[in-house]
């Protein structure tokens, strides 16, 4: 190989440098590996790690002969590169002073902050675009051995440095291995590098850098996707403008030899040095050719990349005020809408439901040619006949004010001529590389955001942002107006995934300027006085100027912690909402939809008025079917997304299963859409694996269920919408967010029910605040109370509404309203449905209320003795005066009842998470006649039969499941 570096300007000075190399640690003779599970050598100038063990072997380790003494501070980093996508936890073993063993998470880019089926610190060799892309060489470090796995070391008392490395432990995550895995390690060096330490640090294609640490920052071949060829030519060059002048560049050409020994991924990982630059905001322009030897090139990419260098404070950062330009909004203009396009009322009220497929498109493949494809199948299989197209944002707006829309158009071309209708997507979330960045410091010093949705390893602060918001909406703007003209276009859809934090992975705490210069004014706006805000939060801020949120962990008062979290949810849901209204008033006619995530149930009124659907990234889980009824009611119906045709081999009932908990609004939400893998043809995802074929089984289901709606009885489930934020500290867990166990005691009765959304649950009959709502408004105690005086019967656990966020001195307040003392009771998982459940009731006003003293009850689970106990709930309900319209015999089944043509056809749904569940049956209460008895959906065998309302209410429909099983019935009146 032979390797030639061209520099044209030199680069200003970067910052010290001052990393310790650790040179011993890439020779296999400081190594002693597991056997028959890992083998240490060197090749190419590397460690070469050859891992052969699976996830049956367990947690394995590689030692180092000589321990590895680090100085408190140092952080461990090095280069590593796997042969293919392979999860693996990753760890780093060292003692601390007092000699305890412990066992440090790694990071990378390549690695899942929170793994892969609960796991943590996942390296798998790839990172998630649009679908996993293979990286090569990534640089891994320990950060300032500050993260020990837990119960890895004695909880009594904390980790202290410094620590002295012993070795690797590894875990697999395959249960049958499909060959070794390959990882080579090289540059080992210790730094005094963290995120609240280091002087200067970097942002560069989604990686972070060390000013102490990193001398130069890589761009390598392999990012540019690229892995073929034997010549290649990267050239560079950086601007401190976005559309200014370089100021340093450079070339480098790569030839590799024909007998080069080197695995592809080494190969590929010659890459372009960029110096490390003062603080400031850059852009690189890098451009690849690659073809092969006496040929001209054949491949030909360019990068054009943000480069972000900040100096660390005690501030948290800041957002790089880059220039600006001048939003201008375009003007709507009259326009007249294509014939044959239906209209939002048409596709909401409609007797057919959509079903829509959507390519994972890529950025290195022709998107064009990939829609094509997928048109051309649909075409000729008929199965679909909706697509939604991915537009980026930063191919439409590649510079400030320049849209282009044309591949838009040349795909809206394309589906029109072959009948097609399209969704033409608005997903503001990933900006163009012009857009400023937000770098906020969490409380452990991190500025990088959670997996996916990152904007160079921040997270974009669209919804906060005066200017974010202004450059997404006049972007939204421009893009109706280019396509509302056109005939294949259906609607618009505005999809922001995880729109609110994403607690899982890392905290986004929203501290940056244009965030706290926006609440602060719209508390200035509330309170008028800044002491008016000290005597409702307990704070003692001198101005509104000196406002500062309290950070998750931090001590403050309830009020002031949900008015801070209040005000950033309903900032989401009004931006959102606000561009469901441009869009809308840019085009009339047409449908809207809009992801789910960041919108309030409570407010989905002002949702409906705009003729909107709904969607969800999937609902796959039965026992949350409380949080997806919710929509259909509310007038936002919503549209479910399934993935199944990639992970069937898995999971034989995903679809089934989404199909369940979809239905619990009722048939308005009879929408679905499928992701279709880029460029495969039908009939290779038909069969097997891959089973198309369980999506055409479906198409008539869809169509039937269209115009159901849930019969809920007179039963409402109960949730704070405030509390919820107080508690957890995160806007994140608000909205419809009722989960499995919250809402377990409903489903274990058998009792399909709604959720408390506007006041429609105060003329319910019967009422059950979800476990766990320990936290209430002053205003939502006040509700409840009334509800019960009026005459309703309130079910609630103990320590429901214990605490009010306006009176925090106080406790058992709910309990207290309603007259009980507050005593000693079983703990949650002590009470169970087959033993005498601790409950008390009291007559109050004109109403009742029953005290479980308890938090919860465990559900049956897969205990059969208990799942046949008659249900205390159901007993409460009944009493209250509520309908209940279907009951089954096995606690452990969850049923839907569905109503269709003024009562005269009905559709029952049941399903079960787990396991089988054998020999029961369904009991229905219906008005009196004869029913002609069919089963739509289930593999377990039925035969059609006729029966009489006596039959339905006595012996029932037989109702057992296969594990995971979803089973629907028609009953129809004869």
């Amino acid at each position: 190989m032979k390797r030639i570096l061209l520099i044209a300007v030199a680069a200003s000075v970067a910052a010290a440098h001052a990393s310790r190399t650790l040179d011993a640690l890439a020779e296999p003779s400081s190594w002693t590996g597991s056997p028959g599970k890992i083998s240490v050598s060197k090749a190419h100038g590397f460690l070469d790690l050859s891992v052969s063990a699976v996830r049956s072997d367990g947690a394995f380790r590689m030692s180092l002969a000589e321990p590895l003494r680090l100085a408190a501070g140092e952080n461990l980093l090095f280069d590593c590169c796997m042969s293919r996508i392979c999860p693996m936890m990753m760890l780093v073993t060292a003692r601390d002073a007092k000699g305890r063993e412990l066992r440090f998470k790694t990071r990378s880019l390549a690695t899942l902050p929170n793994g892969i089926g609960g796991w943590g610190c996942n390296l798998i060799g790839g990172v998630f675009r649009g679908g996993l892309d293979e990286l090569g060489t990534v640089r891994v470090d320990v950060p300032g051995f500050s993260d020990p796995v837990r119960e890895s070391y004695d909880p009594r008392g904390p980790v202290e440095p410094p620590f002295t490395m012993t070795g690797f432990e590894f875990l697999v995550e395959e249960e049958k291995s499909a060959g070794a895995t390959e990882l080579w390690l090289s540059n080992f060096r210790a730094a005094r590098t963290s995120f609240k330490t280091d002087s200067f640090q970097a942002v560069f294609k989604d990686g972070q850098y060390f000013g102490e640490a990193d001398a130069e920052i890589p761009l390598r071949l392999t990012d540019f996707g690229h892995v073929w060829g034997n010549r290649h030519e990267m050239s560079w060059s950086i601007r401190d403008a976005y559309d200014g002048e370089p100021f340093t560049n450079g070339v480098v050409k790569v030839e590799f030899a024909d007998d080069d020994p080197r695995p592809y991924k080494l190969r590929f990982d010659e890459y372009l040095r960029l110096p490390f630059l003062p603080e400031g905001t850059y852009w690189v322009k890098a451009e690849l050719k690659s073809g092969f030897d006496g040929k001209s090139f054949g491949f030909a990419k360019t990068l054009d990349l943000r480069y972000d260098v900040f100096r660390n404070d005690a501030a948290g950062g800041a957002a790089r005020k880059t220039a600006q330009r001048r939003i201008e909004m375009p003007k709507a203009g009259e326009f007249t809408v294509p014939e044959g396009v239906p209209s939002a009322d048409e596709v909401l009220g409609g007797p057919d439901p959509l079903r829509i497929f959507c390519p994972m498109v890529r950025e290195d493949i022709d998107e064009v040619e990939t829609y094509v494809k997928l048109f051309d199948e649909m075409k000729k299989e008929g199965v679909a006949d909706v697509v939604e197209i991915q537009n980026r944002w930063p191919r439409c707006e590649p510079a400030p004010g320049k849209y282009d829309f044309s591949s838009t158009r040349r795909i809206l071309d394309e589906a029109h001529k072959r009948g097609i209708k399209c969704f033409v997507t608005f997903a503001p979330l990933v900006p163009p590389e012009w857009m400023p960045s937000i770098f906020t410091m969490n409380a452990e010093g991190n500025r990088f955001g959670h997996t996916m949705y990152l904007f160079h390893g921040g997270r974009f602060n669209l919804f906060f942002s005066r200017y974010a918001r202004q450059c997404a909406r006049a972007y939204l703007a421009n893009l109706v107006l280019a396509v509302r003209d056109h005939p294949a276009t259906l609607g618009y859809f505005y999809i922001a995934e995880h729109s609110c934090e994403a607690p899982w992975a890392d905290w986004y705490e929203g501290f940056d300027p244009d965030t706290l210069e926006a609440f602060r004014a719209a508390m200035k706006r509330r309170f008028a006085d800044v002491s008016a805000a000290n005597a409702a939060w307990g704070t003692t801020f001198a101005s509104f100027d000196k406002v500062r949120p309290p950070a998750v962990g931090e001590k403050s008062s309830m009020a002031f912690r949900r008015d801070w979290l209040v005000w950033r949810r309903n900032t989401v849901h009004e931006f959102v909402v606000g561009c469901l209204g441009l869009a809308r008033r840019l085009d009339p006619h047409r449908i809207l939809m809009c992801y789910g995530d960041g919108l309030l149930s409570h407010r989905l009124g002002e949702v409906a008025r705009l003729k909107c659907l709904s969607a969800n990234g999937g609902c796959a889980v039965p026992s949350r079917l409380l949080a997806y009824s919710v929509w259909a009611e509310s007038g936002v119906p919503m549209r479910t997304e399934e993935i199944s045709c990639t992970q069937w081999s898995s999971f034989p009932y995903q679809l089934d299963r989404s199909f369940f908990t979809i239905l619990s609004g009722g048939g308005a939400s009879s929408h679905v859409k499928m992701f279709i893998p880029c460029g495969a043809s039908f009939d290779s995802i038909r069969g097997g694996a891959n089973d198309l074929a369980r999506w055409e089984m479906f198409l008539p289901l869809w169509k039937e269920v269209r115009g159901a709606k849930a019969v809920y009885g007179d039963v409402r489930a109960w949730q704070s919408r405030e509390g919820q934020m107080v508690r957890t500290g995160t806007v994140n867990f608000s909205g419809p967010q009722v989960e499995g166990w919250e809402g377990q005691l409903l489903m274990d009765a058998q009792i399909p029910a709604g959720l408390n959304i506007s006041d429609v649950w105060k003329s319910a009959k019967f009422v059950y605040v979800a476990p766990g709502e320990t936290v209430v408004s002053a205003a939502e105690e006040r509700e409840l109370v009334e509800f019960v005086k009026a005459g309703g019967h309130l079910f609630m656990t103990a320590d429901a509404g214990r605490r009010v966020v306006e009176r925090e001195s106080d406790d058992w307040c709910l309990l207290r309203d309603f007259g009980f003392e507050p005593r000693e009771w079983d703990l949650p998982g002590n009470i169970r449905l087959g033993g005498k459940l601790p409950l008390e009731e009291r007559d109050f006003g004109c109403g009742r209320v029953t005290v479980l003293w308890a938090s919860s009850v465990v559900p049956p689970g897969n205990d059969a003795s208990t799942a046949r106990v008659p249900h205390f709930l159901r007993s409460l309900a009944a009493a209250a005066g509520a309908a209940l319209p279907v009951d089954c015999d096995d606690r452990r089944i969850a049923v839907n009842l569905l109503a269709k043509d003024d009562g005269t056809r009905y559709l029952l749904v049941c399903a079960r998470d787990g396991v089988a569940v054998g020999d029961c049956s369904a009991k229905l209460l219906l008005p009196d006649g004869r029913y002609r008895v069919e089963q739509l959906l289930g593999d377990t065998p039925f035969e059609p039969c006729d029966m009489d309302s006596a039959a339905l209410g006595g012996r029932g429909i037989p109702c057992g499941v296969r594990a995971n099983e979803v089973r629907m019935w028609r009953i129809s009146a004869k």
